[in-house]
């Protein structure tokens, strides 16, 4: 599908609470406006998600509580080996 580049402002509160949201959810911006704007207009016809890409940003923090996990692999494991854990 072809897509077109749209400009749009918007308040600096709206703008600030899309940039929290992007970042807690690991989302483009871009991604995000186009969801909204579907389900505002009533499509369905976003491409769906895989499971695995709804928690992505899960992976890691249930049990830990400490985000990107699997990032930190690493120092985690130092740590707790100094805690005696």
């Amino acid at each position: 599908m072809a897509s077109q580049q749209l400009v749009v402002r918007i308040p600096s509160e709206l703008a600030a609470d899309l940039e929290r949201h992007a970042a807690r959810t690991r989302r483009k911006r871009s991604e995000i406006l186009r969801d909204a704007l579907r389900a505002y207009l009533g499509r369905a016809s976003a491409p769906a998600r895989t499971h695995a890409e709804n928690v992505a940003h899960l992976i890691g923090a249930l049990e830990t509580r400490r985000p990107a996990l699997a990032e930190n692999a690493r120092r985690y494991v130092l740590e707790s080996l100094r805690r005696g854990r």
